[in-house]
């Protein structure tokens, strides 16, 4: 279990939901039919947001998805946090598994890929967990309770009775 987040390319001057709904409904249409080829240009632009992300940090790990995806990893404890970069947006994943010390800082990292992709990708980000669209380079810094509530749904889900409890 994770909290997610979903870039998309801005198309008008606003962050809206129901842009982010429709990118998200266009995104899961399209991973039940064959992979669309992306021209050069936008192959290009691809790459061009794919190298401003590695040169914003350097120590995450990537992996090229296909032709036109790439799939970024912290591969740290301290910050476990998976980017995938693909044709129109990209998604970012934060296992539920930090206290609130550890996710401000975590989320302050994630805060500074999201505005790599707003300054050079030009992209929105759509929170699904509240049902909120911005801009990521005019926030300060995520407010991570809702997160915080998902590692405790999560606790609840897993933790486990002794065998001889059944009720």
């Amino acid at each position: 279990m994770s909290y997610d987040l979903h870039t998309y390319r801005a198309v008008g001057p606003r962050p809206s939901v129901e842009e982010a709904e429709a990118h998200l409904e266009r995104e899961e249409a399209e991973a039940e039919e064959p992979a669309r080829i992306l021209d050069e240009a936008a192959r290009a632009q691809r790459a061009a947001l794919a190298e401003a992300i590695a040169h914003h940090d350097p120590h995450l790990t990537v992996q090229r998805i296909g032709e036109d995806a790439f799939e970024f990893d912290t591969n740290d404890d301290r910050c476990a946090v998976q980017l995938v970069l693909g044709a129109d947006g990209a998604s970012i994943t934060v296992p539920y598994w930090y206290d609130a010390a550890q996710a401000e800082a975590v989320f302050a990292r994630v805060l500074g890929y999201l505005r790599v992709l707003g300054e050079a990708g030009n992209h929105h980000v759509y929170d699904p967990q509240t049902g909120v669209a911005f801009e990521p380079r005019t926030v300060e810094r995520f407010d991570v309770e809702v997160y915080l509530q998902g590692v405790g749904h999560t606790a609840a889900l897993t933790r486990k009775k002794p065998w001889w409890r059944f009720w």
